[in-house]
């Protein structure tokens, strides 16, 4: 699968000839789950069922364990993750920090990736 690749602040990518740039494979699957996940659930109009329920999960006081399982199974739906063996949340006031490691269907290699969403 191919994307339009996003900066760090989730803007287009032009490169120097003011082309749009393209993403594939592995970084492609890690920029889609990134989306996912910074992704408020029904935030989206166009599928609502885009994202985590972020403000349910703090609103309800969500142990991360909570947490954890939510990021998960969101994962575990995309069929180019094999596996997420890893989750570490880290809160710090407003700031939620999440980094993963899991398998790839694809190669069977590993992913890490880390995401910081301000909440």
């Amino acid at each position: 699968m191919k994307s339009l690749k996003l900066d760090n602040t989730n803007d287009i990518i032009l490169n120097e000839k003011k082309e749009l740039e393209i993403v594939s494979n592995r970084r492609e699957v890690a920029q889609r789950n990134q989306i996912e996940l910074l992704v408020n659930s029904g935030e989206w109009f166009l599928d609502l069922n885009l994202g985590i329920a972020w403000m349910d999960l703090f609103n309800n006081k969500a142990t991360v364990e909570q947490i954890q399982e939510e990021i998960r199974n969101k994962l575990l739906n995309d069929n180019s993750i094999k596996d997420v063996n890893f989750i570490d949340i880290d809160f710090n006031d407003r700031i939620l920090e999440i980094t993963l490691r899991g398998k790839l269907v694809e190669d069977d290699e590993d992913f890490k990736y880390n995401l910081v969403l301000e909440v």
